[in-house]
């Protein structure tokens, strides 16, 4: 850390593909609906 709170360094770009990541948020809405109707469950192991 610099002086007065500064932080200097490096950062890396990432870059990420519109339509992928438009796929990917349509099937986690699609499978938050079906979990709402309060047929299913979501089983979680992890972070």
């Amino acid at each position: 850390m610099l002086n007065g709170g500064e932080q200097s360094g490096q950062y890396e770009k990432l870059v990420y593909i519109r339509n992928e990541i438009i796929k990917q948020f349509e099937k986690i809405i699609s499978f938050s609906d079906r979990l709402s109707e309060g047929n299913f469950y979501l089983y979680h192991c992890g972070i």
